[in-house]
Protein backbone atom coordinates (compact mmCIF):
# COMPACT_ATOMS: atom_id res chain seq x y z
CA UNK A 1 0.00 0.00 0.00
CA UNK A 2 2.55 2.43 1.11
CA UNK A 3 4.74 2.23 -2.47
CA UNK A 4 1.75 2.74 -4.49
CA UNK A 5 0.97 5.69 -2.31
CA UNK A 6 4.73 7.47 -2.46
CA UNK A 7 4.15 6.12 -6.82
CA UNK A 8 0.88 8.41 -6.99
CA UNK A 9 2.57 11.28 -5.40
CA UNK A 10 5.18 11.44 -7.78
CA UNK A 11 3.22 11.34 -11.04
CA UNK A 12 0.77 14.10 -9.69
CA UNK A 13 2.70 16.28 -7.76
CA UNK A 14 1.28 19.15 -5.93
CA UNK A 15 1.14 22.46 -8.15
CA UNK A 16 3.50 24.94 -6.71
CA UNK A 17 2.21 27.64 -5.54
CA UNK A 18 1.71 31.19 -7.16
CA UNK A 19 3.08 34.37 -5.67
CA UNK A 20 0.37 36.94 -4.56
CA UNK A 21 0.54 40.28 -5.46
CA UNK A 22 -0.59 43.35 -3.96
CA UNK A 23 -0.25 47.25 -4.59
CA UNK A 24 -1.65 50.27 -5.74
CA UNK A 25 -2.93 52.15 -9.24
CA UNK A 26 -3.42 55.88 -9.48
CA UNK A 27 -4.78 58.36 -11.82
CA UNK A 28 -5.30 62.01 -12.17
CA UNK A 29 -7.09 64.19 -14.83
CA UNK A 30 -6.91 68.29 -14.67
CA UNK A 31 -8.37 70.19 -17.82
CA UNK A 32 -7.44 74.52 -17.76
CA UNK A 33 -9.15 76.79 -19.91
CA UNK A 34 -9.45 80.38 -20.46
CA UNK A 35 -5.81 82.24 -22.06
CA UNK A 36 -4.27 79.30 -21.61
CA UNK A 37 -5.79 75.95 -22.40
CA UNK A 38 -4.12 72.81 -21.45
CA UNK A 39 -5.19 68.67 -20.26
CA UNK A 40 -2.99 67.81 -17.94
CA UNK A 41 -3.18 63.33 -16.92
CA UNK A 42 -1.12 60.94 -14.83
CA UNK A 43 -1.05 57.39 -13.86
CA UNK A 44 0.54 55.62 -11.79
CA UNK A 45 1.09 52.14 -10.51
CA UNK A 46 3.20 49.64 -8.20
CA UNK A 47 3.22 45.89 -7.47
CA UNK A 48 4.99 43.73 -4.80
CA UNK A 49 4.73 40.01 -4.08
CA UNK A 50 3.64 39.85 -0.86
CA UNK A 51 3.95 37.09 2.29
CA UNK A 52 7.83 36.39 0.92
CA UNK A 53 11.14 36.95 2.15
CA UNK A 54 12.07 37.82 -1.17
CA UNK A 55 9.51 40.07 -2.91
CA UNK A 56 9.87 41.91 -6.32
CA UNK A 57 8.77 45.31 -6.70
CA UNK A 58 7.29 46.95 -9.85
CA UNK A 59 7.07 50.39 -10.62
CA UNK A 60 5.34 52.55 -13.67
CA UNK A 61 5.00 56.07 -13.48
CA UNK A 62 3.43 58.30 -16.53
CA UNK A 63 2.77 62.30 -16.58
CA UNK A 64 1.99 64.31 -19.48
CA UNK A 65 1.01 68.27 -20.43
CA UNK A 66 -1.14 68.34 -23.81
CA UNK A 67 -1.63 71.93 -25.49
CA UNK A 68 -4.79 72.70 -27.01
CA UNK A 69 -3.67 74.78 -28.99
CA UNK A 70 -1.19 73.47 -30.16
CA UNK A 71 -3.03 70.08 -30.56
CA UNK A 72 0.12 68.01 -29.13
CA UNK A 73 1.11 66.22 -26.11
CA UNK A 74 4.05 68.59 -25.58
CA UNK A 75 5.48 67.59 -22.34
CA UNK A 76 5.36 63.86 -21.32
CA UNK A 77 7.35 61.81 -18.36
CA UNK A 78 7.51 57.99 -18.18
CA UNK A 79 9.56 56.38 -15.05
CA UNK A 80 9.67 52.45 -14.97
CA UNK A 81 11.30 50.67 -11.60
CA UNK A 82 12.16 46.90 -11.05
CA UNK A 83 13.82 45.72 -7.24
CA UNK A 84 13.86 42.52 -6.03
CA UNK A 85 14.60 41.99 -2.55
CA UNK A 86 16.34 39.41 -0.02
CA UNK A 87 16.06 39.71 3.54
CA UNK A 88 19.31 38.59 5.35
CA UNK A 89 17.64 38.18 8.75
CA UNK A 90 14.65 36.49 10.08
CA UNK A 91 12.65 39.99 11.07
CA UNK A 92 13.85 41.31 7.75
CA UNK A 93 15.14 44.52 9.03
CA UNK A 94 17.84 44.24 6.60
CA UNK A 95 18.13 43.48 2.94
CA UNK A 96 19.85 42.72 -0.02
CA UNK A 97 18.25 44.28 -3.11
CA UNK A 98 18.93 44.61 -6.88
CA UNK A 99 17.38 47.52 -8.79
CA UNK A 100 16.84 48.88 -12.10
CA UNK A 101 14.81 52.02 -13.74
CA UNK A 102 14.79 54.44 -16.46
CA UNK A 103 13.58 57.90 -16.52
CA UNK A 104 12.72 59.86 -19.50
CA UNK A 105 11.46 63.56 -19.59
CA UNK A 106 12.18 65.42 -22.85
CA UNK A 107 11.00 68.75 -22.05
CA UNK A 108 13.13 69.21 -19.35
CA UNK A 109 16.02 67.95 -21.37
CA UNK A 110 16.59 64.03 -20.16
CA UNK A 111 16.80 61.91 -22.93
CA UNK A 112 17.20 59.04 -20.59
CA UNK A 113 18.56 58.06 -17.06
CA UNK A 114 18.72 54.62 -16.53
CA UNK A 115 20.44 52.48 -13.56
CA UNK A 116 21.53 49.03 -12.40
CA UNK A 117 22.55 48.70 -8.60
CA UNK A 118 22.60 46.34 -5.55
CA UNK A 119 23.17 47.48 -2.20
CA UNK A 120 21.98 46.99 1.28
CA UNK A 121 18.62 48.56 2.50
CA UNK A 122 17.69 49.02 6.65
CA UNK A 123 13.73 49.28 7.46
CA UNK A 124 13.06 50.54 10.93
CA UNK A 125 9.85 50.71 12.48
CA UNK A 126 6.65 49.44 10.50
CA UNK A 127 4.15 49.52 12.91
CA UNK A 128 0.61 50.70 13.00
CA UNK A 129 1.48 51.66 9.52
CA UNK A 130 4.63 53.50 9.44
CA UNK A 131 7.90 52.55 8.23
CA UNK A 132 11.51 54.00 7.44
CA UNK A 133 13.59 52.78 4.97
CA UNK A 134 17.14 53.22 3.68
CA UNK A 135 19.37 51.85 0.66
CA UNK A 136 22.65 52.41 0.36
CA UNK A 137 24.78 50.83 -2.88
CA UNK A 138 26.88 51.21 -6.34
CA UNK A 139 25.13 51.67 -9.30
CA UNK A 140 25.92 51.85 -13.00
CA UNK A 141 24.37 55.04 -14.31
CA UNK A 142 23.68 55.69 -18.09
CA UNK A 143 22.12 59.58 -18.87
CA UNK A 144 21.60 61.37 -22.12
CA UNK A 145 20.88 64.68 -21.65
CA UNK A 146 19.51 66.95 -24.48
CA UNK A 147 22.24 68.30 -26.64
CA UNK A 148 25.12 66.18 -25.03
CA UNK A 149 26.71 63.41 -25.31
CA UNK A 150 25.93 60.23 -23.31
CA UNK A 151 27.76 59.23 -20.22
CA UNK A 152 27.89 56.01 -18.52
CA UNK A 153 28.88 56.65 -14.74
CA UNK A 154 29.51 54.19 -11.92
CA UNK A 155 27.44 55.80 -8.87
CA UNK A 156 27.35 55.76 -5.19
CA UNK A 157 23.53 55.22 -4.97
CA UNK A 158 21.55 56.67 -1.53
CA UNK A 159 17.63 56.03 -1.07
CA UNK A 160 14.95 56.71 1.50
CA UNK A 161 11.22 56.35 1.82
CA UNK A 162 8.90 56.77 4.93
CA UNK A 163 4.91 56.08 5.47
CA UNK A 164 3.88 58.35 8.51
CA UNK A 165 -0.02 58.46 9.82
CA UNK A 166 -1.29 61.39 10.87
CA UNK A 167 -4.47 61.20 11.73
CA UNK A 168 -7.19 58.40 11.30
CA UNK A 169 -7.70 58.64 7.20
CA UNK A 170 -4.88 60.78 6.40
CA UNK A 171 -0.89 59.75 6.02
CA UNK A 172 2.17 61.37 4.81
CA UNK A 173 4.14 59.23 2.20
CA UNK A 174 7.62 60.04 1.14
CA UNK A 175 10.18 58.31 -1.31
CA UNK A 176 13.71 59.94 -2.32
CA UNK A 177 16.70 58.64 -4.48
CA UNK A 178 19.86 60.23 -4.93
CA UNK A 179 23.31 59.32 -7.23
CA UNK A 180 26.52 60.61 -7.26
CA UNK A 181 29.35 60.22 -9.33
CA UNK A 182 32.14 58.36 -8.37
CA UNK A 183 34.47 60.19 -10.68
CA UNK A 184 33.18 63.57 -11.53
CA UNK A 185 31.32 65.69 -8.68
CA UNK A 186 29.17 67.35 -10.76
CA UNK A 187 27.22 64.45 -12.08
CA UNK A 188 24.77 64.45 -9.69
CA UNK A 189 20.86 63.24 -9.80
CA UNK A 190 17.85 63.97 -6.86
CA UNK A 191 14.23 62.68 -7.24
CA UNK A 192 11.76 63.28 -4.44
CA UNK A 193 7.87 62.57 -4.51
CA UNK A 194 5.77 63.84 -1.44
CA UNK A 195 1.98 62.21 -0.93
CA UNK A 196 -0.34 63.27 1.46
CA UNK A 197 -2.96 60.43 1.60
CA UNK A 198 -6.72 60.15 2.46
CA UNK A 199 -8.15 56.74 2.49
CA UNK A 200 -11.95 58.03 1.29
CA UNK A 201 -13.11 54.05 1.85
CA UNK A 202 -11.60 50.70 2.20
CA UNK A 203 -9.10 50.27 -0.87
CA UNK A 204 -9.94 53.77 -2.18
CA UNK A 205 -7.86 56.81 -1.73
CA UNK A 206 -7.06 60.44 -2.79
CA UNK A 207 -2.93 61.64 -2.98
CA UNK A 208 -2.18 65.28 -3.21
CA UNK A 209 1.14 64.81 -4.75
CA UNK A 210 4.80 67.19 -4.79
CA UNK A 211 7.71 65.73 -6.60
CA UNK A 212 11.10 67.26 -7.62
CA UNK A 213 13.55 66.32 -9.96
CA UNK A 214 17.24 67.87 -9.65
CA UNK A 215 19.95 67.38 -12.18
CA UNK A 216 23.35 68.84 -10.88
CA UNK A 217 24.98 68.78 -14.58
CA UNK A 218 21.89 69.63 -17.11
CA UNK A 219 21.72 69.76 -20.77
CA UNK A 220 22.25 73.51 -22.41
CA UNK A 221 19.65 75.76 -21.94
CA UNK A 222 17.73 73.74 -19.35
CA UNK A 223 17.60 74.44 -15.51
CA UNK A 224 18.60 71.98 -12.78
CA UNK A 225 14.78 71.41 -10.88
CA UNK A 226 11.78 70.43 -11.91
CA UNK A 227 8.59 70.06 -9.85
CA UNK A 228 5.28 68.53 -10.22
CA UNK A 229 2.14 69.47 -8.04
CA UNK A 230 -1.08 66.53 -9.03
CA UNK A 231 -3.70 65.32 -7.34
CA UNK A 232 -4.60 61.57 -8.21
CA UNK A 233 -7.79 58.94 -7.13
CA UNK A 234 -5.78 55.22 -6.41
CA UNK A 235 -7.13 52.39 -5.70
CA UNK A 236 -5.74 49.58 -3.90
CA UNK A 237 -5.83 45.46 -5.02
Amino acid sequence: MLPLLLLGLLQDPLPPSQPKWEGTAEFGLTALSGNHDNFNSSLKAEAKTADTESPWILGFEYAGVRESQAAQTDKRLYLGTLEHHRNLNRKGKLFFYGKGSGRRDVPNGLELRADLGVGVGFLFGEEDGAHFRLEFGPSILREDNVGVDGLNLFSARAAASFTTPLLERWSLRGKNEYFRSTEESADQAFTSDLDLRWQLHEGWFMDMGWSLAWDGSPGPGFGRTDTRLVLTLGTSF
